[in-house]
C-alpha cells in the first residue's frame, strides 16, 4: 500500500468482515461489487482538489456571508481497479469507491484501518499536502485477499 506522502506498508490486507469491494464504474453507471482476492490492483488519484474559504453569516438572521481568511483542503477521488475473472483475464474499472480496509504489518499486532474515500476534506488551517491519501494497493501474485 502506497501513500501520497511516499510511505509504504505491506502485510496481510483484508477489507470489513462481510463486506465486498463495491465501485461505481463511471463508464457503465452502474455499481459493481468485487471479492478482494479478485483485485490486483488499486489506483486512487486525485481528480479534483481546491483550498476551500470558510465563510460564517454576518449576523444572525442575516443572508450575508463574510469571509473568515481561513481555508481548508478539499478533494476529489477516482478510483481504478484492476480485476482478474475466473479464466485470469484483467480489466480495468474506474469509478467512485469508499472502502475500509485493514492491514496487519506484522502477525499479533493491531491492523491499520485505511479508508479509500470519494471525497475527502481536511481541516481549517491545513494544506493539500496535509490530506494523506492511498494511491495505490498492489497485491502479491497467488497470495490471496488476507482475511475474508
Amino acid at each position: 500500500m502506497v501513500f501520497s506522502d511516499g510511505k509504504k506498508h505491506t502485510g496481510l490486507l483484508w477489507l470489513t468482515p462481510g463486506k465486498r469491494l463495491k465501485i461505481f464504474d463511471r463508464a457503465e453507471q452502474e455499481y459493481r461489487e468485487f471479492n478482494l482476492h479478485e483485485v490486483v490492483a488499486v489506483k486512487v488519484d486525485p481528480e479534483e482538489e481546491v483550498m476551500e474559504r470558510v465563510w460564517r453569516w454576518k449576523e444572525n438572521a442575516s443572508d450575508e456571508k463574510v469571509y473568515t481568511g481561513e481555508t481548508y483542503p478539499w478533494r476529489k477521488y477516482v478510483t481504478t481497479l484492476t480485476v482478474r475473472d475466473a479464466e485470469g483475464k484483467q480489466t480495468t474499472v474506474t469509478g467512485d469507491v469508499t472502502a475500509e480496509l485493514h492491514l496487519e504489518e506484522k502477525p499479533g499486532e493491531e491492523p491499520m484501518r485505511v479508508v479509500l474515500y470519494r471525497r475527502d476534506k481536511g481541516k481549517v488551517g491545513e494544506k493539500l499536502s496535509d490530506l494523506i491519501y492511498v494511491t495505490a494497493v498492489n497485491f502479491d501474485e497467488g497470495k490471496g485477499e488476507g482475511k475474508e
